[in-house]
């Protein structure tokens, strides 16, 4: 994040599940986006687990997490940090929020 700060992750589609979500019952799904980092576009299609739960005043919110991993060089052109494979090479991604509804 400090290095590269404009980073960003869009998403452009969410399929799969049950499609009834239930309270706390974790569905999974399949997130499909880009990925934003020093210029490059890389789509990306992740799997994820979403969860309905309740804030602290009982509204809705939907509980994202997905995992991925994105190739430094090949993907942005950019040389990792000495060291082996793969630890110099990948991104790991870890996506842990809550989306909430505006009104």
């Amino acid at each position: 994040m400090e290095q590269f700060p404009q980073a960003s992750f869009q998403f452009t589609q969410v399929s799969g599940g049950s499609g009834a979500l239930r309270l706390y019952r974790e569905e999974q799904c399949t997130v499909e986006g880009v990925f934003k980092m020093k210029g490059y576009e890389v789509p990306v299609t992740v799997p994820a687990t979403i969860e309905l739960r309740l804030d602290a005043e009982g509204g809705y919110l939907l509980h994202v997490l997905a995992l991925f991993n994105l190739n430094l060089f090949d993907d942005f052109k950019v040389e990792g940090p000495d060291g082996p494979s793969p630890a110099k090479d990948v991104l790991e991604f870890v996506l842990k929020f809550d989306l909430m509804s505006e009104e």
